[in-house]
């Protein structure tokens, strides 16, 4: 019987004090803070990541929009970019009734300063040019070059009449000073500059615009240079 009763006894384990309930309260509770912690900062991680990406990809983009709209060796607007801010004057002349001139600028007997100096001395002449043009410019005036030693302006509600006096002050401001080249040297470069304006309401395409600047300027290059030249009907007649 004795050893029924013993076979037949069920051993009752204590009850776990209360120190030893919190003690394993704080362990369950260590372990989730740091698989807590442990995944936050995972999730940071990546946040920052994918955060690190996007502003890699948006000075990329930046980068990208400058290379397309900006002549890298002057820093100023190329030609694309230009012809975009002239269409847009245009059509607001159109529509608003907001003049709008257009000044086209060559550098007279710019290949002899290359063919002479060399081409970095005529890459600083032109960097030169554009921050003399930039800094005589208002702030709403978009400079751009179009190519090789030709720089053009527009010169957003500039009425008609001040257009040529505008030309003849840049004019006059670019050649006041010479060029200092790398060498040393200094070096003096005259402008010529055609011109046309557009008058409130007028409708003149971007092509009709550009050409009438260009025309303006070929008139100047064949009257003696380091002048300026305004468009008029007749420069038209073949």
């Amino acid at each position: 019987m004795s050893e029924m009763s013993s076979a037949l006894e069920i051993r009752v384990r204590p009850q776990p004090s209360y120190e030893e309930l919190i003690r394993v309260a704080h362990r369950v509770v260590a372990k989730v803070s740091a698989r807590y912690e442990d995944e936050t900062r995972r999730l940071e991680a990546m946040l920052a990541q994918q955060v690190a990406l996007r502003r890699d990809l948006e000075s990329k983009n930046e980068q990208l929009a400058r290379l397309a709209t900006t002549d890298p060796l002057t820093g100023v607007a190329n030609r694309r970019a230009l012809c975009d801010h002239l269409d847009v004057a245009l059509q607001r002349a159109r529509d608003h009734g907001e003049p709008v001139t257009l000044l086209m600028i060559d550098l007279d007997r710019f290949k002899l300063v290359n063919d002479t100096h060399g081409h970095d001395a005529g890459d600083a002449v032109l960097k030169e040019t554009a921050t003399r043009l930039s800094g005589a410019l208002r702030g709403g005036d978009v400079l751009g070059r179009l190519g090789g030693e030709e720089f053009a302006v527009v010169l957003v509600g500039c009425l008609p009449e001040h257009g040529p006096y505008v030309a003849e002050r840049l004019r006059i401001m670019l050649g006041l000073r010479p060029f200092r080249l790398p060498s040393g040297d200094l070096v003096k470069v005259t402008t010529s500059i055609g011109g046309t304006s557009v008058a409130p309401g007028q409708a003149l395409t971007l092509e009709e615009t550009l050409k009438r600047s260009d025309l303006a300027l070929y008139a100047c290059k064949h009257s003696g240079r380091n002048r300026v030249s305004w468009y008029t009907p007749e420069l038209e007649a073949p």
